[in-house]
């Protein structure tokens, strides 16, 4: 499935300086859990972790204690990584098996005392892989604070599958500037039709995202201190050909950067440690935009217009967010295998019935090309699979190996050459 092209427009509304807001009352955060709600129609909403980023100071050594503990934290195995070119001045960067980066070395990446430095980044999907291999956030965070770490970007999120807040109407509170934030600018991208301006909905029930609303993102602020990104998350699954399990999810992502981050990294571990984590992420996306009732205030007196309704009741009612695996929530409303399933499996069917005796070499010449994309972060899913069926992991090596040894490729198949790609 192809993503949809998206057409980009920056504006600068009126905004103005705010009082820091406080932070909302304490949640019944229950901690990182392996147990999920039975019936989809329990999830409601979920706060995670959704980006991590740390610099260090010193020269990168993959051999001293410090390191050795936080690969340990990090349950990946110390010799499966792949090393690709550095960016951002790094000239090298190591990527381990669960998607763990490691950006070492580089002439223009020294400190202000001309100390070599060295960075750890885990993206959103790394934050899940982290979750699902039993990761404690505390330990990691921890660790990385007690050595010296400094938090150069951290995200929040919460997770909103209840359809109780419409895109329609974020995109109708962006267009009419009922909104209010201390950062100075925002973007939306999208489809033309997500670039209307939405509707006022009156209707108190929830409603279902319909497809229209599909591939919207609003980022208030920017990269160089603090930003929240609104967007479509059940939109973006299915871009990546997930097959998604649930009518609405929308994303709120609060993402903090240089100074911004290592306050809210302060924060985030504290809000662990006395598990207030759903509580502290309501404040902190809270504090970033709040969303205004229709009124006659002018831009200027905007921050004094009573907060619209249901925004209040989704940052101020923290008692309905939790803080459970997310890895585990994703992988249930969200699968690949079962987009194999509804939408590669029908492709393969018609290739089938078209011609049942070369369907054998058509697997074998799909498998061998794409055998040689496999990398270490493939390798770890594929051993996750294998040690629910208590086989032994395996490598990259052998598995590639293993497909060039079973299934032989034939290059000069008509079939395969000329009439499948040109009919099926």
């Amino acid at each position: 499935m192809a993503k949809k092209k998206s057409l980009s427009v920056s504006v600068k509304p009126y905004a103005e300086a705010e009082r820091p807001v406080k932070a909302v009352s304490e949640a019944a955060a229950v901690g990182l859990s392996n147990t999920l709600p039975i019936m989809e129609s329990s999830y409601t909403y979920n706060v995670c972790l959704d980006y991590v980023k740390f610099r260090f100071n010193g020269e990168f050594d993959v051999g001293n204690s410090f390191f050795r503990d936080l690969l340990h934290i990090l349950k990946v195995k110390p010799t499966m990584y792949d090393e690709t070119h550095g960016n951002n001045g790094y000239e090298k960067k190591l990527v381990f098996e669960e998607n763990v980066i490691f950006q070492v070395g580089g002439r223009t990446t020294k400190n202000r005392d001309g100390e070599e430095t060295w960075l750890m980044e885990m993206s959103g999907s790394s934050c899940r892989d982290f979750d699902e291999r039993g990761g404690s956030w505390i330990d990691l965070l921890s660790l990385c604070l007690k050595n010296g770490g400094i938090c150069t970007r951290i995200d929040v999120a919460i997770d909103d599958f209840t359809g109780k807040i419409s895109v329609n109407e974020i995109k109708y509170r962006i267009f009419h500037h009922l909104y209010s934030m201390p950062m100075k600018s925002w973007k939306k991208f999208g489809t033309p039709e997500v670039l209307s301006e939405g509707i006022e909905n009156q209707d108190k029930e929830a409603e279902v995202i319909d497809s229209c609303n599909e591939g919207f993102t609003a980022d208030f602020g920017t990269k160089y201190s603090k930003q929240l990104s609104i967007y479509n998350k059940r939109a973006e699954r299915m871009s990546k050909e997930y097959a998604v399990f649930v009518k609405s999810w929308i994303r709120y992502e609060g993402r903090f950067f240089k100074d911004s981050a290592v306050s809210a990294v302060n924060l985030v571990l504290s809000s662990l440690e006395s598990n207030t984590f759903s509580s502290v992420v309501s404040g902190l996306i809270r504090g970033l935009v709040e969303f205004k009732e229709v009124n006659g205030y002018s831009h200027l007196d905007r921050s004094r217009a009573p907060i619209w309704k249901k925004w209040e009741a989704m940052l101020g009612f923290v008692e309905k967010i939790t803080f459970v695996n997310q890895a585990k929530i994703e992988s249930s409303l969200a699968r690949k295998h079962e987009w194999l399933l509804e939408y590669a499996g029908k492709t393969l069917v018609k290739a089938y019935i078209a011609n049942p005796g070369a369907f054998d070499k058509l697997m074998a010449f799909i498998f061998n090309h794409a055998v040689e994309k496999l990398d270490n972060s493939d390798i770890s899913s594929i051993n996750k699979l294998r040690r629910q069926d208590k086989r032994k992991d395996v490598t990259l090596e052998s598995s590639q190996q293993f497909i060039k040894d079973n299934f032989d490729k034939d290059l000069d198949d008509p079939y395969i050459s000329s009439v499948f790609y040109r009919y099926i």
